[in-house]
């Protein structure tokens, strides 16, 4: 069962996170569209600031206490995220603060899974924004991506799926366009 935020909930949510590093750390989900796992696995060397972009290249799990960086879920989940301007800068800054990381050093070291939902379910309680999983993050991200008009193709290479999987999960998201279709066609007659 999939729910959505829309940009303007996931916008009055995140002005209630105000613990920083929660705070980026949900900002890379909703605008990357990356995994829990791939975003508890990025290493500062994963971040280029002047290409703007994410590495995706491996992902992290607690199993028994430890903690595991494995590859990626599928083939297609190594890849590049190319952020927006607004997303490198905050990243660059974030680093800054975070004195003395080296390139191995995971991003977001302090960050688990525990404290993301805790934070997340008193974000929403407090912004009055409906609570969804934190896989939800990512499917936000697609849905905003749809509703901007990006085709099925682009979307699966940025989130690291097949075109099919995206049709698959999405493809009832994708608004439907045969008027306007049959209106181009009428159109390229009628002239």
């Amino acid at each position: 069962s999939m729910k959505l935020w829309t940009l303007d909930e996931f916008n009055c949510f995140i002005e209630h996170v105000e613990d920083p590093t929660l705070n980026i750390a949900f900002m890379v989900l909703f605008y990357a569209g990356i995994r829990l796992g791939e975003l508890l696995a990025l290493t500062m060397g994963d971040f280029d600031s002047s290409k703007g972009t994410l590495t995706i290249s491996k992902t992290y799990h607690r199993y028994d206490k430890s903690d595991f960086i494995t590859t990626p879920k599928t083939d297609h989940s190594c890849r590049e995220v190319v952020l927006p301007a607004f997303m490198v800068e905050q990243l660059a800054n974030y680093i800054k603060c975070n004195y003395g990381m080296q390139a191995e050093d995971r991003l977001f070291f302090s960050v688990t899974e525990f404290r993301l939902r805790y934070c997340k379910k008193a974000a929403c309680n407090a912004s009055g924004v409906k609570l969804i999983r934190l896989h939800d993050i990512r499917h936000s991200h697609v849905s905003l991506l749809i509703d901007m008009g990006f085709s099925p193709h682009l979307l699966a290479e940025r989130i690291g799926e097949t075109v099919h999987m995206v049709n698959e999960i999405y493809g009832h998201l994708y608004p439907n366009r045969h008027n306007e279709v049959a209106t181009k066609l009428h159109e390229l007659v009628s002239k």
